[in-house]
């Protein structure tokens, strides 16, 4: 009974907030507005051998960053890189590192960047910079709203974040751009954010260094109600966040044009969202995630579907179902500005035997248009391997992988081999492999000495484009994980790129703007934080490539 009571409490506490349409245009006025002022005022960055990629904070004239803080490898001295859009890479210097604060201080020495005011205030509302790996050469920064949880006490200088995609070390803005804090650390309730002004008091260094903090009042939304600590960890998402998801029901089309579509004899949880192309029950959905046997669920009935089609271009298939004066898709060309609010159905409901729809939406923020075959941070000039993967080894690097196809693999190495030296330059340990690959070019020819069988030999071998790919979230192993990637990640043709927290089964769902105006379909869950959308264009062309190979239904 005090279970059930809490939950009572904690609803009424949720449907007491109210989020208007009125909230909605001014939060996305400031998104945009912040949209803009992103990408002039953020670096992207990483650390020399590490594939993750993170977003930087311009906080002086000077070139201070405020960036989230990387391990290096095995523990050994590197630099933190500045990687820029034409695929160079600028070594920073490091200021300082709080390990348990997840941040470092750094600094570069490229011009024209604009440093963002720092605040010591903040609403319920906030910005944070998204924690998804930035992998394409010239991909901009991008942010997630999130929420408080609850009303935190008068003095603290701690909050509570609703379960958003944010990772350690993620920098927290007010409505109106100010940095205000850094996710600091994960709780089972979620992310916590320390405030810029705890910070600075915890390290004198600092106040050297950070400019002085705004004292003015941000921009003011519905505020986050106030609960015990009991109540706190009842709570999975903010009152705010609800309200507002609720609010964005309204935008959707009614009735909606989506279907539940689920493999038969599969977990209930191996289900994807189909989109209704045509009143007579044909359905576009995502291709690689289809098992052979189907069922829809549509309107409170369940039907059993066809794959008429596939699609391998763009991973779209086409379902059928017996049924008519289904509600159809309307397409809209309309690319909204970086920044804007977007918005898409959530159907699934594990909660009873049956798979029904669920009134939900998913809420995030557009960053832009991902052109086909642009090639990823790691396949520049300015980033070399040697084209095996190495074991460390009390004696060295031993040799326990070669890339297939590669320049090591044709030139006589073998696995088991143990690295003496490249280039008559000493490479006892990962690190000093690496920081020897960062003085070279792609195309560079090497010379590797090895030890095989108590014999040393040498081989030539040309050093190539690394092939790597970043972590499948996006965070930190040891991070809260809040997707499930799609498994086909890439390539595609055109995409729409957007922040909005997709699961490999929320795919197939079209993409709203804020006026309700379907401007893509969800094609695949990246990473934390990241999803691909294809555009009207690209799903029309593959649905006449769907019809004109499908076969009789």
């Amino acid at each position: 009974m005090k279970v059930l009571a809490l939950l009572i409490a904690l609803s009424s506490l949720v449907s007491a907030v109210i989020w208007t349409e009125q909230h909605t245009r001014t939060l996305d006025e400031h998104s945009l507005a912040f949209g803009k002022k992103l990408p002039k005022s953020t670096v992207i960055i990483g650390r020399l051998g590490l594939a993750d990629t993170r977003t930087a904070v311009v906080i002086s004239a000077e070139g201070h960053l405020i960036s989230p803080y990387l391990g290096s490898i095995d523990g050994e001295p590197s630099p933190y890189l500045l990687y820029h859009p034409d695929g160079r890479r600028e070594e920073l210097t490091t200021i300082l590192e709080k390990d348990k604060l997840n941040f470092a201080i750094l600094k570069t020495e490229s011009p024209g960047l604009a440093p963002v005011p720092l605040s010591e205030r903040s609403d319920d509302t906030f910005f944070v910079t998204g924690c998804a790996p930035i992998t394409k050469l010239g991909e901009q920064a991008h942010f997630q709203v999130c929420h408080l949880l609850a009303q935190p006490a008068e003095d603290s200088k701690v909050v509570s974040l609703d379960l958003q995609t944010v990772g350690l070390g993620d920098a927290v803005f007010n409505l109106d751009g100010s940095l205000t804090g850094i996710i600091s650390k994960y709780t089972n309730g979620g992310p916590q954010a320390t405030l810029l002004s705890r910070i600075i008091e915890k390290d004198a260094k600092l106040s050297e260094v950070l400019p002085e903090l705004v004292k003015s009042s941000p921009t003011q939304l519905p505020k986050a109600p106030s609960l015990t600590k009991d109540e706190l960890k009842e709570l999975e998402q903010s009152a705010l966040r609800l309200a507002r998801e609720k609010e964005a029901l309204q935008i959707f089309p009614s009735p909606l044009p989506s279907v539940l579509i689920f493999n038969v004899d599969k977990q209930r949880t191996h289900s994807i969202i189909g989109t209704i192309v045509d009143a007579n029950g044909l359905i576009l959905t995502k291709a690689s995630e289809l098992g052979p046997n189907l069922a829809v669920r549509y309107n409170g009935k369940t039907h059993p579907a066809v794959l008429l089609s596939t699609d391998e271009k763009s991973d779209l298939a086409l379902v059928g179902i017996e049924a008519s004066d289904m509600p159809v898709i309307q397409w809209h060309e309309d690319i909204p500005p970086s920044g804007s609010s977007l918005a898409a159905p959530k159907l699934l409901k594990e909660t009873t035997s049956e798979m029904l729809s669920e009134e939900s939406a998913l809420l995030g923020n557009f960053i832009g248009i991902q052109k086909s075959g642009t090639p990823t941070i790691h396949q520049t000039s300015s980033v070399t391997s040697l084209g095996v993967v190495t074991e460390q080894l009390d004696n060295g690097l031993q040799i326990s992988a070669i890339r297939s196809k590669s320049s090591a693999s044709k030139s006589g190495l073998t696995v088991g081999d143990t690295i003496v030296n490249i280039d008559k330059t000493k490479t006892p340990t990962r690190s000093t492999l690496t920081s020897f690959l960062n003085s070279k070019a792609v195309g560079d020819e090497v010379q590797v000495n090895i030890s095989r069988g108590g014999s040393t030999q040498t081989f030539a071998v040309t050093l190539e484009s690394p092939d790597l790919m970043p972590p499948t979230t996006g965070i930190s192993a040891n991070s809260y994980i809040p997707v499930i990637p799609s498994v086909r990640r890439s390539p595609f043709p055109d995409c729409l790129v957007h922040t909005l927290s997709l699961n490999a089964w929320d795919c197939g769902s079209p993409l709203y703007d804020q006026n309700g105006k379907a401007i893509g379909l969800n094609i695949a869950s990246l990473s934390a934080g990241k999803t691909l959308a294809l555009t009207p264009r690209e799903i029309r062309a593959s649905l006449e490539r769907l019809l004109t190979n499908s076969r009789q239904f």
